[in-house]
């Protein structure tokens, strides 16, 4: 067993020794010394006991390890990978939710098969809340959802962050608002390296667009962001388009994209390419 011979030796003279005492305690005056057979029972039993004891020791040590029956990871807890969903219309659906991240994040990463939507609904009407929450297989797929903050779904725009969960506790606050901190660290480092990309690659002059434009890029979405500098591009490139302010042009365009407003040149829309 978990004993060695070194330690089961120790144990069987202590055992005996128990033995005997035990034996040695019963005796009265005028008794006799009890037979080899009435040890050796006594021995058993004392056996028995520290067998007991020493089961117990080491189940308990098992517990506090994590640990159950030897098998880790039927007891660790698996991390969930769970984003809150926000400002919903009460219209959208499950399906509604699940088509929206397929569009945005592409078929291939969001799929039926690795994200799981639970819509939260009133009791006694069955009605939407307005609130859903997204549960992915991995922390991967959990910040690509992250880009789908403040999209426009049934025409509402939502907010994706990363839940807590649990029961409203302090414990709790304290992690939603790390997870809101982290949150909003990954949308800024997402934007400045947007904007680095398109500047290395010799689109954007340093300094072109002010913090201003930086700054109002961060409270939208990824895909607004993308499409907004497309658009951008293409209108520095075309001659019909006059910019006495490139700045405040692009924090037009961003902000006709994310309503969903019609792109207009000299007073015709302009459909614009999706991509």
């Amino acid at each position: 067993e978990d004993m060695n011979a070194k330690e089961r030796r120790a144990a069987k003279r202590k055992a005996e020794a128990i033995a005997v005492q035990e034996a040695s305690n019963d005796l009265r005056d005028g008794d006799t010394a009890p037979s080899a057979a009435e040890l050796l029972e006594l021995l058993k039993n004392s056996d028995k006991k520290m067998k007991k004891s020493k089961e117990k020791e080491s189940s308990s040590n098992k517990r506090k390890r994590g640990e159950d029956d030897g098998n880790e990871e039927q007891t660790q807890k698996k991390t969930p990978y769970v984003a809150f969903v926000g400002q919903l219309s009460y219209t959208s659906t499950i399906e509604s939710i699940q088509k929206h991240f397929e569009n945005g994040l592409g078929r291939k990463e969001a799929t039926e098969g690795n994200m799981k939507i639970r819509l939260l609904t009133h009791k006694d009407s069955g009605k939407s809340r307005g609130m859903a929450f997204v549960e992915v297989d991995s922390p991967e797929l959990l910040h690509e959802c992250f880009k789908m903050h403040q999209t426009y779904l049934d025409g509402r725009r939502i907010n994706v962050e990363r839940t807590a969960g649990g029961s409203s506790n302090e414990k709790k606050t304290a992690k939603l608002e790390h997870f809101r901190e982290e949150h909003k660290k990954f949308i800024s480092d997402t934007v400045e390296r947007i904007f680095m990309e398109y500047q290395e690659n010799g689109d954007l002059d340093e300094g072109e667009l002010d913090g201003s434009v930086i700054s109002l890029c961060k409270r939208h979405s990824m895909p607004t962001v993308e499409a907004s500098l497309k658009e951008y591009l293409e209108s520095k490139g075309d001659e019909k388009v006059k910019m006495k302010n490139r700045s405040a042009y692009f924090s037009k365009i961003i902000t006709r994209i994310s309503t969903g407003e019609e792109r207009m040149i000299k007073g015709k829309p302009v459909k614009r390419e999706k991509g």
